[in-house]
């Protein structure tokens, strides 16, 4: 069901994208991509370079309180490698989660888990604060009606709830009430049963960590927000090149924040269809020339593709390592 959810939703992306190509001028749209100069294009990489170092910065300081061995250059090449992986095969973003947990070693299998699970949650609650932060900006600016922001806003404050709820509370955790419904779904699994100890001291790490390391959390969450603004910059810098001196930081912010709730939808590898559908529409929402949001999306995903490729070098010598260790 859900890859059949995904399929539809990137077709349905890659034929917006293609219908408003054909009614916009190609050429023009063409033109706009060209004035990405051989400096531009560096800048643009360099933002991007420093977005997946700020990323591997944060799980090297959750990782570092469960193992002091972790090198900064070792997580940096699993998070690069999953990347390309996440973005160049039809696993997805799971492929590359599943690719980054292989690739880390001198660490217990259990500590990993968790510190991934650390990682995703401080992520979306810095993601979630940008997205209130936006909302908030973009009604006193009123780029946006006020009946999307209520319904944003209420969305968001509950979502943080959530998070809040599973982050702090006390006693048993979400993660074993979770296991604990599924072992009464299935009462005979002896699999399932067995997973039991495992589950629950995960969890009790994931818990451990927002108990005893508070400096840590605040300065991963800060980095994340960091990260968001920088995406943002990025985009921004993007529409400068273009020559769309029009579209400003705000709507840069906004783009980038509402932005990156495409990739929490089911798609085809890098999100095609997805991604292009989700930035066409708020190009459009926020009153963006269609022919600049074609060309920024084109951009973009240049861009992509030069960090995926860059990701495959540190794989294919993590490979070679362990077909020489193998031997």
């Amino acid at each position: 069901m859900k890859k059949r959810l995904a399929v539809f939703l990137s077709l349905a992306g890659i034929g917006c994208f293609i219908y408003i190509l054909l009614r916009l001028d190609p050429a023009l749209v063409l033109q706009h991509v060209q004035r990405i100069s051989t400096e531009a294009l560096l800048i643009l990489l360099i933002l991007r370079c420093i977005y997946w170092l700020i990323k591997t910065g944060c799980w090297w300081i959750i990782l570092t309180t469960y193992s002091k061995e972790i090198s900064f250059l070792s997580i940096l090449r699993a998070h690069l490698s999953g990347n390309a992986i996440a973005y160049l095969t039809p696993t997805g973003r799971i492929g590359g989660e599943v690719l980054r947990f292989f690739m880390i070693k001198h660490i217990g299998k259990r500590q990993l888990l968790a510190s991934i699970a650390v990682d995703k949650a401080l992520e979306w609650m810095a993601g979630g604060l940008l997205i209130l932060l936006c909302l908030f900006l973009a009604v006193i600016r009123d780029i946006l009606y006020t009946r999307i922001f209520c319904i944003a806003l209420i969305s968001a404050i509950a979502a943080a709830i959530l998070l809040l709820l599973f982050l702090f509370k006390k006693g048993p955790g979400p993660i074993s009430g979770l296991y604990t419904g599924i072992i009464r779904i299935f009462p005979n699994s002896s699999r399932l049963s067995g997973q039991k100890e495992r589950i629950l001291e995960v969890e009790s790490l994931i818990v451990r960590f927002f108990e005893l390391h508070r400096g840590r959390f605040v300065a991963v969450l800060s980095a994340y927000v960091l990260k968001g603004l920088l995406w943002a910059t990025e985009i921004y810098v993007t529409f400068l090149v273009l020559g769309a001196l029009d579209v400003g930081f705000l709507k840069s912010f906004l783009l980038a924040t509402l932005g990156s709730v495409s990739f929490l939808f089911p798609s085809l590898p890098g999100g095609v269809g997805v991604y292009e559908g989700t930035y066409m529409s708020l190009s459009a929402l926020l009153k963006i020339s269609m022919t600049s949001g074609m060309a920024l999306v084109i951009i973009r995903r240049i861009i992509g593709l030069i960090m995926a490729g860059i990701g495959l070098i540190p794989l294919f010598f993590s490979r070679r390592e362990m077909g020489d260790s193998d031997h």
